[in-house]
């Protein structure tokens, strides 16, 4: 637990970073998408998953959450988002206007708001099938992180 710790304070930089880099490729740059960009969305969920794991720990232990860790899952739900993002440019969404089309899909889904204005076909149907996925499983534990953070601030954490 203290080496995840340890790296834990570091965690925003890196995920802004990250962030910046697929706004970067979905929106402003004209090379074509790459498979990296599956690797980084991989990474992502595995780092939320991970993320949510130490701060279930922290819970069954009775600790107060760690500094930063809505930061952290946001700047992950945001990076899942960008993620998902570019691997709609990779798989080849159409019809995209312009390129914040693709991110807009991403928010769309991630949200499972679903519009219906862009329609998925083909591969990218199962990759926002898993957004929306993705969408229902973070949402409750970051409003269950927020919870437990202000829970532990005021005071009223249960001891049971």
């Amino acid at each position: 637990m203290s080496l995840y710790f340890g790296i834990y304070s570091k965690a925003p930089v890196f995920l802004i970073l990250l962030i910046a880099m697929q706004i970067y490729f979905t929106l402003v740059s004209e090379s074509a998408a790459s498979a990296v960009d599956v690797v980084i969305l991989i990474l992502a969920l595995i780092a939320f998953a991970g993320h949510f794991h130490y701060c279930g720990l922290c819970i069954r232990r009775r600790l107060p959450p760690p500094q930063g860790a809505i930061l952290v899952s946001l700047l992950l739900i945001l990076l899942t988002i960008t993620s998902f993002a570019e691997l709609y440019r990779l798989l080849g969404l159409v019809p995209p206007t312009d390129k914040l089309d693709y991110l807009y899909f991403s928010v769309v889904t991630f949200t499972t708001l679903g519009y219906g204005d862009i329609s998925p076909t083909g591969a990218i149907r199962i990759a926002a099938m898993l957004q929306a996925l993705t969408g229902y499983i973070m949402t409750p534990l970051i409003v269950g992180q927020i919870l437990w953070s202000w829970s532990a601030r005021t005071g009223r954490m249960a001891t049971a």
